[in-house]
């Protein structure tokens, strides 16, 4: 197999599977957006406090 074939042949299935999973990528990003969001807050207030109370 020459290599213009085989990596032909790796680029399709490498878009195949990011085809396959970007909806899941995206539905994982978006449930990710309010745990970080959540997350900075909380640190923000534990560095106000920290800042306050030194």
């Amino acid at each position: 197999m020459s290599k213009l074939l085989s990596t032909t042949g790796l680029l399709v299935v490498g878009l195949i599977a990011i085809a396959v999973s970007g909806p899941a990528l995206a539905r994982l990003a978006s449930a990710l957006v309010p745990l970080v969001l959540v997350a900075g807050i909380v640190v923000a207030l534990l560095r106000a406090v920290w800042f306050f109370t030194r």
